[in-house]
């Protein structure tokens, strides 16, 4: 069976409830890559000798930081070596998020039983197509970033005392986070377009566009109750992490921190993995227009109609 003949799930069967198996592996992923980055600054960290302390690698939390800074005096060049072979593993992990959200699209939206193999084999198809889109929301995004800062210089100079700057600062912060929350989640309904509908970049995002203008609040602002509740739930574990308190003595205090990260992670997956079924709900209930599907020949009819 060809993915084009695969049959897809109707719009209101699509959940995340019906794919464990998919966020457990999108899990595991993504905790291979942040373990291989976190490794190689580790093992710098043992090499310094601060494990020869009574203390232990705790006393770098210690308050005042004077364990910490002195580590950066002596092995700063090590950890900036270390650092930036971290920091390539990460890109990796990234550019392993869009294989990820590529898995998770193909797998809510198929009906039946599908294999690791083949969702892998339709995610590596699809990577070019989000690599692309992702690439142009980047560029809108930090197109916004500079207007921002263009308009905080302008506050800054045009306004007649500090109390009002930091306020119109504020407002123009604000602004500007909503507009860059709103092109983020406009990026996963061009990507559930290209899922759902097997559509090539320009055309995916064509009907993103298109979804927005007859659905705006779904298209642009749907991603934000989940964004919210994935800061939250980041909030709660950097509170909870400092009441655990890692720097007091007590190996228990290391594994629960790493158990609580690890929890944390899973949360923002499942959250994640519910806004990508609310987007692929969102385009498989608006229908293409017909000047869209004269530009698109994978939305003509004959294609279209299998739902």
């Amino acid at each position: 069976m060809t993915d084009s003949d695969r049959p897809r799930l109707a719009p209101s069967a699509i959940s995340p409830w019906r794919r464990p198996g998919f966020i457990g592996f999108a899990f595991l992923l993504r905790s291979v890559f942040a373990l291989i980055a976190a490794l190689g600054l580790s093992g710098t960290v043992r090499a310094s000798g601060i494990g020869e302390f009574s203390g232990g690698d705790r006393l770098l939390f210690e308050d005042g930081a004077l364990y910490l800074l002195e580590l950066l005096r002596l092995a700063g060049p090590e950890l900036l070596a270390a650092a930036g072979a971290s920091a390539a593993v990460l890109c990796l992990g990234l550019l392993s998020g869009l294989l990820v959200a590529a898995v998770l699209l193909t797998a809510l939206n198929t009906d039946g039983r599908l294999g690791v193999g083949s969702a892998l084999g339709r995610a590596a198809a699809l990577f070019p197509t989000f690599f692309l889109l992702g690439a142009l929301v980047l560029l809108a995004q930090s197109a916004l970033l500079l207007g921002a800062s263009m308009t905080f210089a302008l506050v800054n100079a045009a306004s007649s005392s500090e109390r009002s700057a930091d306020l119109l600062a504020a407002a123009v912060a604000l602004v500007a986070g909503l507009c860059a929350l709103a092109l983020g989640s406009l990026l996963d309904v061009a990507r559930a377009a290209a899922v759902r509908h097997e559509l090539a970049s320009k055309h995916a995002l064509l009907f993103a566009l298109d979804v927005a203008r007859r659905a705006p609040a779904g298209a642009l602002l749907g991603s934000f109750p989940y964004t919210a509740a994935g800061a939250l739930i980041v909030l709660g574990a950097a509170l909870a992490t400092g009441a655990i308190d890692v720097g007091a003595p007590g190996a228990g205090r290391l594994l629960a921190v790493a158990a609580l990260h690890q929890l944390t992670l899973l949360a923002l997956l499942v959250l994640r993995a519910a806004w990508l079924s609310r987007a692929l709900r969102l385009v498989a209930t608006h229908a293409p227009t017909r000047r869209l599907e004269l530009t698109s020949p994978a939305l003509l009819p004959t294609r279209s109609g299998r739902g």
